[in-house]
């Protein structure tokens, strides 16, 4: 009891002891917290680098970049929404971003990074463009906010309709880790995200890059539609219609369903146009996106391409008139869709889903060459037709250059080569990034050798 009684009393005697603290130091102690915490949010302050960028706590969300909301005088006509899961940053990615950063005031990007271990894009284009927005946030949030959609599309969910649409949402991301089978809800379930004067809003991937929107979409008969599906070149026998995993503005097997339904619903209005740079040689510049039927090597034919390139960006310097869409040499008919029934090559998706039609070029002409033409396919008003438009004159010289909307790096990004390319091009705007199929690339500078020819020089 004695020893008991004298601990209390000695607890009590420090007590007592701290209560008479001098007043001076009192002062002095709360003097160092203040500056040390000063001095932590400053620290912090200068991590985020809240002086050249906006960084807002959004519920449970960190949007970075310049907030192009905050702009009342920006007006994207595009928004393309994209989700990245990855934790590196490979060079096609950079590409990406640059060729969505060149262009403003056509398209801006809604960039969503999800999960618990996120890179950071704080040195990248991503947080120097005025029309790309990144947004991170927890894989939980990320399907919170798909819950939340469907639940408000539904007047309402119970506790345990929640619980379970959240499992099965869970059960579709193990299958599908990128989502790409609910991509057609990322307008409504990253709307709070989007420009909301964009006219548009599609889906994109990152191995991708994007041409000149300005030149290459079809800006004036776009109204007239609900879905635009940008499309590769195709001259098969029974011509497959479906909305590409990687871009399309309003697939995989996952999305088969969904593109099946879009494009065999008569009460939707849909364009589908070739866009997709498609040949053995792709050719990517800060200009636009190209196809070619040869290398570089050639002097002449380097020339050609170097000039072509120049003419391009002198258009958009100018702010030239762009032809229409829709030409008075343009070929028309009638097409039925057929949905089933596909036996011209292999399909990645059940069969069911294959929405088709049998295209009559050239009224069965053998001699007739689908490349000498852009292929429109379009549902309006109840009809479906197939429209040939006459390449333009700036396109009629195929042994050259054919510019095309974007193109898609598939199977080359893996490779070696194709991984030594620098993310970053240095210099003036005189440059190509060249592959060739999937078996060699590069890159190359514009230059001028002894004899006074246009060249290339391989990087």
């Amino acid at each position: 009891m004695q020893l008991s009684q004298r601990r209390r009393n000695g607890r009590h005697g420090e007590r007592v002891k701290r209560a008479r603290l001098a007043p001076g130091k009192v002062v002095k102690n709360t003097f160092k917290t203040v500056i040390a915490a000063l001095g932590l949010l400053y620290l912090l302050l200068r991590l985020q680098s809240v002086s050249t960028i906006h960084r807002l706590l959004l519920d449970k969300e960190r949007i970075y970049g310049l907030l192009s909301l905050d702009v009342s005088s920006y007006h994207p006509k595009i928004s393309l929404v994209g989700v990245w899961t990855g934790t590196q940053y490979p060079n096609y990615m950079a590409w990406f971003l640059e060729s969505i950063a060149r262009q403003p005031e056509e398209v801006e990007l809604i960039l969503i990074q999800r999960g618990s271990n996120l890179m950071s894009f704080e040195e990248t284009v991503a947080f120097k463009a005025r029309n790309i927005k990144v947004v991170q946030m927890s894989d939980d949030r990320y399907w919170e906010l798909h819950r939340n959609y469907f639940c408000e599309r539904w007047g309402g969910c119970s506790e345990g309709d929640r619980r379970r649409i959240d499992r099965h949402l869970r059960d579709v991301g193990r299958n599908d880790p990128q989502s790409y089978s609910l991509s057609i809800l990322r307008g409504e379930v990253f709307k709070r995200f989007i420009h909301p004067g964009a006219e548009w809003w599609g889906w994109c991937d990152f191995d991708t890059v994007m041409g000149s929107f300005k030149r290459k979409f079809p800006w004036d008969i776009a109204k007239d539609y609900d879905v635009i599906l940008p499309v590769h070149r195709n001259t098969d026998s029974q011509r497959l219609l479906f909305m590409r995993k990687h871009k399309t503005l309003g697939c995989s097997p996952k999305e088969a369903s969904y593109s099946s339904y879009i494009v065999n619903n008569p009460a939707i209005n849909f364009l589908a146009f070739d866009a997709l740079a498609q040949k053995h040689f792709l050719a990517m510049t800060r200009n636009g996106t190209y196809a070619l039927s040869s290398g570089l090597n050639d002097h002449k034919r380097a020339g050609l391409i170097a000039e072509r390139i120049i003419s391009d960006k002198q258009f958009d310097d100018e702010t030239s008139r762009l032809p229409p869409t829709f030409s008075g040499l343009g070929q028309v008919r009638d097409i039925s869709l057929v949905q089933g029934n596909y036996t011209t090559g292999s399909l990645w998706f059940h069969s069911k889903y294959a929405t088709h039609y049998v295209p009559t070029y050239g009224n069965g002409d053998p001699s007739f060459r689908n490349d000498d033409y852009l292929t429109y396919v379009y549902r309006l008003n109840g009809k479906t037709q197939e429209r040939l438009e006459p390449v333009s004159k700036v396109e009629q010289r195929p042994d050259v250059s054919e510019e095309w909307l974007y193109l898609h790096w598939q199977e080359e990004k893996k490779k070696d080569w194709f991984l030594k390319i620098p993310k970053e091009f240095e210099g003036s705007d005189d440059w190509i990034l060249l592959t060739q199929g999937h078996g060699k690339g590069g890159f190359w500078k514009l230059a001028v050798d002894e004899e006074g020819n246009k060249v290339f020089m391989e990087q």
